[in-house]
């Protein structure tokens, strides 16, 4: 097993879980894991790359560039970076979401219009969203907004289950897919600070099948 360490002001490192072994991450401001191991990213040039433990870092286009700098410090997590702009990619490399102009939009990587009507952030210090793993659909909390928007049929759905997310200064919601039909988000079912863990089901449809349920 390995854990990606990102800390503010210093290279990124992949660690052995259980040993002192380390290398230091070829990528400037990675992203995630994809499914065959390797970690998709952005090079020293503002470039998106792909990065593995056996071949030398790989180009994926030359669509979209980013400055590094700004986006290491989103991903050290500083929710205050106005600037911050990159907020997931999906595991089949063709579409990247991100803050453009205080909207969230989901383009394709090789360039293009957005696929999907961008939401407007208004403001909100807190945006995350994340790709399904089969890439099919983006689920995105929007302050305390919770959309899940399907790539292929161009529907969007929100969330109008009485779950209060954590999208202020104060606290932040953790947005992770399970399947391709179930995610897990942090949230209260009141408007109070803290809360449950909540698994929310969708159908193939992607449309909420059932309240949230905590785990």
């Amino acid at each position: 097993s390995k854990l990606l360490v990102l800390a503010s002001g210093h290279a990124p490192v992949i660690r052995e879980v259980g040993s002192g072994e380390s290398r230091v991450l070829d990528l400037e401001a990675p992203i995630k894991w994809l499914p065959d191991g390797s970690i998709v990213g952005f090079d020293t040039s503002g470039h998106l790359a792909l990065s593995n433990a056996i071949s030398a870092m790989q180009p994926v286009a030359a669509g979209i560039v980013i400055d590094t700098e700004t986006e290491l410090r989103r991903v050290a997590f500083d929710f205050e970076d106005g600037s911050r702009s990159v907020v997931d990619v999906s595991a089949d490399l063709r579409h990247v979401a991100m803050i453009v102009d205080g909207r969230l939009v989901v383009l394709p990587i090789a360039g293009g219009v957005p696929v999907l009507e961008p939401s407007a952030t208004n403001g909100a210090l807190f945006v995350t969203g994340s790709f399904s793993p089969d890439s099919r659909r983006f689920a995105s909390v929007v302050g305390t907004r919770l959309e899940i928007d399907d790539l292929s049929s161009r529907q969007r759905v929100q969330s109008a289950c009485r779950l209060w997310l954590d999208g202020g200064p104060l606290g932040s919601t953790t947005l992770r897919w399970l399947s391709p039909t179930s995610l897990l988000v942090f949230g209260e079912a009141t408007g109070n600070y803290g809360g449950d863990i909540w698994r929310i089901r969708i159908d193939e449809r992607g449309r909420i099948t059932a309240p949230p349920q905590v785990l």
